[in-house]
């Protein structure tokens, strides 16, 4: 993957130590089946998915 996005994520995001990533990681890595946004129609085929 490439482009100006990436790039500017790379330079100006990746590159900042104060982040902590695995927390972002143990916070966001899962779709819960209840208290979400995403539409029932479209929850409802990717729910055995996830």
């Amino acid at each position: 993957m490439s482009g100006k996005a990436l790039e500017i994520f790379k330079h100006e995001v990746l590159v900042d130590s104060s982040i902590d990533w695995q927390k972002l990681e143990q916070k966001y890595d899962r779709v819960y089946d209840t208290e979400h946004a995403i539409p029932d129609w479209i929850f409802s085929k990717i729910r055995e998915q996830l």
